[in-house]
């Protein structure tokens, strides 16, 4: 088998054994592989030594001596052993985006570019990511499956959040204001275009006769009504769901305060996602609820709703809507232009409802805490476009009986068990249609408030 400029790899019963490169005399060098050497590393072999014959350096094969052990020569610090190095220093200033960051580069740039030297990583490597975030936005477009008959790919705005990640990834090693974190002279990723850009998928929102629903449904537990109306009612993300307390509610005045949101990163609390207070009038029918919950906080720490903190918010509620007869298949279609309704579509939703009341887009904007318009036009388009429909008043009257139940519901911190074996408290409970109460493995499912 002849040696190729680029460098090919031969292999002994499949795996790789040696790396073929051509010389500039015309005579082909056989390197030897370790016996362990992955197909990545064989990869990054390849590379490393053709780049040695295109520069002269390597004039004949290495000289390897019987029985000994070749090393991998991928010189200098790693892409992997940079990530773990870049992802560390951000995680040190509790970035929340590190979890998703590390996963985007564990299962898509590292398998490429991890055992390459990072000084060496040229723009055509990255292209090659690129290339493959585009193979796998397209395999989802067109419907493949596995041979377990389950859909492969990605959509296109997680292959530009990917993109982006390995991005700032490569800008950080060249040009950081953390000297440590510099680890070569330029940026192989500027100019580099990103992945093909396709429509996001659709998503959609509660109307206001189909929330009034959900909220007086019995079978739903008080915890999650509690936690769902004021989602609806005052648009607040997730993290700042969490912090929510009775000092930020200011019932004479008649506004909320939002200053703090929750840090997944370090689990205690960093500031809101702008980076500013706002103030947020209370929507009238909301006003008997947040007192109830003023008087009886139901999370720890005083915290006014015992909000979850992990991922499994989004399958709780689509749970929850069938049980409130809520069957309309915008809310659980899951296709390539169409997603379901997930947790954070109650935050659309309530923005949805004050264009249905006629709020200015810029009071919505300032209200909502967002820094422009080019997602808050898309819920005023769609306010626009369903507005004349039998869809329910924005702000419906809550149930009577929420707020009564939420009144007498026991507390977190009154029902919680410790889970003393995971380094920070955890708290368990079986859902009943009012109130909560401490759970057991043997009693049925459980939520963790981490």
């Amino acid at each position: 088998m002849g040696a190729k400029a680029t460098g090919n790899i031969e292999r002994v019963n499949g795996r790789p054994a040696y790396v073929r490169v051509l010389l500039k005399s015309g005579k082909t060098a056989r390197i030897r592989l370790e016996p362990s050497c992955t197909e990545l590393e064989a990869q990054s072999e390849r590379r490393y030594w053709a780049a040695k014959a295109a520069s002269g350096e390597l004039v004949e094969t290495p000289k390897q001596k019987r029985g000994e052990e070749p090393k991998h020569r991928a010189p200098g610090e790693t892409v992997a052993a940079y990530a773990e190095r870049w992802l560390a220093e951000r995680e040190g200033r509790g970035l929340t985006s590190v979890r998703d960051s590390r996963s985007a580069l564990k299962h898509h740039v590292l398998p490429i570019l991890g055992p390459y030297a990072m000084r060496d990583v040229t723009r055509a490597d990255v292209e090659r990511v690129v290339e493959h975030l585009d193979d796998l936005v397209r395999a989802r477009s067109s419907g493949q499956r596995d041979d377990r008959g389950r859909r492969v790919g990605i959509f296109s705005k997680s292959a530009r959040n990917i993109f982006g990640t390995m991005a700032k990834m490569f800008a950080d090693a060249s040009a950081s204001k953390r000297r440590e974190l510099r680890a070569r002279t330029d940026n192989p990723a500027a100019g580099v275009r990103g992945p093909d850009v396709l429509p996001d998928r659709e998503g959609t929102y509660l109307f206001p006769r189909e929330a009034a629903a959900l909220l007086a449904c019995d079978a739903v537990p008080v915890r999650w009504r509690a936690i769902y109306a004021v989602a609806l009612y005052t648009g607040l993300r997730r993290g700042e769901l969490v912090t929510l307390r009775a000092e930020n509610v200011k019932l004479a005045e008649g506004y909320i305060a939002i200053s703090k949101a929750h840090n997944r990163a370090t689990k205690g609390e960093k500031c809101t996602k702008s980076g500013k207070t706002r103030r947020l009038p209370i929507e009238p029918a909301l006003k008997p609820l947040l007192k109830a919950l003023c008087d009886n906080p139901q999370g720890a720490g005083g915290r006014l709703l015992d909000v979850p903190t992990d991922r499994t918010m989004a399958d709780k509620l689509r749970r929850h809507l069938p049980l409130a007869g809520l069957d309309r298949d915008e809310l659980f279609a899951n296709d390539d232009q169409r997603r379901p309704l997930d947790f954070h579509d109650l935050r659309h939703s309530w923005a949805s409802w004050l264009a249905l009341a006629g709020v200015d887009v810029q009071v919505i904007k300032q209200r909502g805490g967002w820094a422009d318009f080019v997602i808050l036009q898309r819920y005023v388009e769609e306010a626009e476009a369903v507005g004349r429909g039998d869809i329910g008043k924005p702000f419906p009257a809550l149930p009577a009986s929420l707020v009564a139940a939420v009144a007498t519901a026991e507390s977190a911190i009154e029902s919680a068990t410790i889970d003393e074996g995971s380094g920070e408290n955890r708290y368990f409970y079986r859902e009943r249609d009012t109130g909560f109460e401490p759970a057991t493995p043997s009693l049925g499912s459980s939520c963790s408030t981490n």
